[in-house]
């Protein structure tokens, strides 16, 4: 909260855990399933139709009732019925779990290494020890939390699969550890465009942004090799990476335009517009540039 003072806290426990700050209990809806090729969440249909999902409750109060030995047969009927849809619950929801988790693998592989290859950048919290409860110790100490640690760009050799945790948005490496990991919309929707899962001309909601399928002309055989060869960008943001992590990105938009017209000409022998540069720093600037 803030007032006239400043900013405050009603709570001691709102960012003390590493978990992502987000809601823990989205699902997908039956448009992002189809959009996946996957049947509707069982999970989603049994809070909305009022099935019983949770089999060991009413294991626990059948159980309770036969011992009891008092319970009626209508009450014992209807345990034993909400127990068997429950289980009926239980295989459908492992079934889809099993497909969603094969279905999500192949994004989470390819997301990896686009960041480990410098093809994306990432930004999150570092932690100031790699192990979470010893940095937790540390900043409770100085009566501090994890939102008061800066947001930086997340390096890409501490993209190794077996150290991200994925539902918490984190890396917990041997020598670093980020929190609150997050990408661009924008990036991810240029690099990975949704044109092969949404017909031409159409428009998808993805999280809080609208995607748009462009037309996109059958490819032909190259005619001809004229033409302006493409940019570096890929080693663009790698370089942009870099000076945030090192601390050298300038505080001023414009200076940074200049430090990498320099970085183009010097690594790239590229004459680049000072209107290109500044395209492609907007989402950085916009984000984290002048902290």
């Amino acid at each position: 909260s803030y007032s006239t003072e400043g900013p405050y806290r009603d709570t001691m426990d709102v960012y003390e855990t590493t978990s992502a700050p987000i809601p823990d209990d989205l699902h997908l809806s039956v448009e992002e399933c189809l959009y996946a090729g996957l049947p509707p969440d069982p999970y989603v249909d049994a809070i909305n139709e009022g099935i019983p999902y949770d089999a060991d409750y009413y294991e626990k109060e059948l159980d309770d009732c036969l011992k009891a030995g008092d319970a009626s047969n209508l009450l014992l009927s209807f345990f034993k019925s909400q127990l068997e849809k429950a289980r009926k619950f239980q295989e459908e929801n492992d079934d889809w779990n099993t497909r969603y988790d094969v279905y999500v693998d192949e994004f989470k592989t390819e997301l990896c290494l686009d960041l480990r290859r410098g093809n994306l950048v990432a930004f999150g919290r570092m932690l100031p020890d790699p192990d979470p409860a010893k940095s937790q110790a540390e900043l409770g100490a100085k009566d501090l939390w994890f939102d008061s640690l800066e947001t930086v760009a997340v390096p890409s050799k501490a993209w190794v699969s077996p150290d991200i945790d994925w539902s918490d948005g984190a890396i917990y490496g041997p020598h670093a550890s980020y929190i609150w990991i997050y990408l661009s919309v924008a990036d991810l929707l240029e690099r990975y465009p949704p044109q092969t899962l949404i017909k031409p001309g159409a428009a998808y909601q993805i999280g809080g942004s609208v995607a748009v399928a462009g037309y996109q002309p059958p490819k032909q055989a190259k005619a001809s090799g004229r033409g302006r060869p493409p940019l570096p960008w890929d080693d663009f943001h790698v370089e942009v990476a870099r000076l945030y992590a090192d601390g050298e990105m300038p505080s001023k938009k414009e200076a940074a335009i200049a430090l990498l017209r320099e970085w183009f000409q010097e690594h790239k022998q590229k004459d680049v517009s000072r209107s290109a540069i500044g395209a492609k720093l907007k989402p950085y600037f916009d984000t984290i540039g002048r902290k």
